[in-house]
């Protein structure tokens, strides 16, 4: 009697909880029967506040709107129906004011190379003739590589009398 005490004193503090069927939505299957594929998704579980979209995004047309738009069909004319729908919108050419950064970089040279905006334009190098010489704009008798002076080596970068203070140091713990 005690034990039964107990026992039910116990399990009034778990409640039971109702198990919801689990709903797996798989491959579709035709009228056949026959399974059309995984489609494009693979099977997966509906779990507790998902809810599946609907199959048609629209309600069915009811019988009589159906037979209506049957019997219209050659009276109005299709172009008329979709110049209707369509929104007007005004068309916009791009931004020519953003200039984007160019890389100018030669194999042959040792100088870093240029990273930049380049805002020259030219009427004879373009993007169907980008090796195109336009000579109004470059001179290219010019071999720019005379005029840059490599920098010189730097120095090291040390004080001198810290070195000593360490060769003394370690003069007196040298051990003969």
């Amino acid at each position: 009697m005690r034990k039964k005490r107990e026992s039910d004193r116990f399990l009034s503090f778990f409640s039971k909880v109702e198990q919801r069927p689990v709903i797996t939505y798989a491959a579709s299957v035709d009228a056949a029967g026959a399974e059309c594929g995984a489609g494009p998704a693979l099977p997966f579980e509906l779990k507790e506040g998902m809810r599946v979209a609907p199959i048609q995004r629209r309600p069915a047309l009811s019988p009589h709107t159906y037979d209506h738009l049957l019997d219209n069909d050659e009276s109005t004319s299709r172009n008329s129906l979709y110049l209707s729908n369509v929104p007007r919108r005004r068309t916009t050419s791009p931004k020519r004011n953003e200039m984007r950064a160019k890389l100018f970089q030669f194999h042959d040279n040792y100088r870093p190379p240029y990273y930049g905006t380049w805002r020259k334009r030219s009427k004879t190098i373009t993007g169907r003739r980008p090796f195109g010489r336009d000579t109004k704009i470059l001179d290219y008798d010019v071999d720019s590589d005379e005029e840059w002076e490599d920098e010189p080596e730097g120095e090291e970068i040390g004080d001198e009398n810290n070195q000593s203070d360490e060769s003394e140091a370690s003069d007196k713990y040298r051990c003969c």
